[in-house]
């Protein structure tokens, strides 16, 4: 099945024909994502610019192991801006999106888990 986000094949090809264990790195990588979002939340709310590029960055990397290609380079957008002190008064609508995006990801995790 295709997902709009989820792409397993890079964790297939680092662990071929070991179905149960993709299954565990996902819900380590729920958990993991989950955690950085609360953390990526606070930082915004607080105008924290360099936290936020950090658990941007922490974010990217995750979606990235896990094939989300599209919301990695959302992110990254946050992260740069973040980092450099640009854009800033868009970041909140586009962390907010990044965040949609997420819990459409999420829901693609959740029906993998489920088979």
């Amino acid at each position: 099945m295709g997902y709009k986000y989820l792409n397993l094949e890079f964790l297939q090809n680092l662990i071929p024909d070991m179905p149960e264990e993709i299954k565990g790195l996902l819900q380590l990588s729920v958990e993991n994502i989950n955690e950085i979002v609360e953390n990526l939340k606070k930082s915004l709310e607080c105008s924290n610019w360099d936290t936020l590029n950090f658990y941007s960055h922490q974010l990217k990397t995750n979606f990235n192991i896990l094939g989300m290609d599209e919301l990695a380079k959302e992110v990254q957008a946050v992260e740069h801006d973040a980092k450099v002190k640009e854009n800033l008064e868009s970041l909140p609508e586009r962390t907010d999106c990044v965040l949609m995006h997420w819990n459409e990801a999420l829901a693609e995790i959740e029906l993998e888990l489920s088979k």
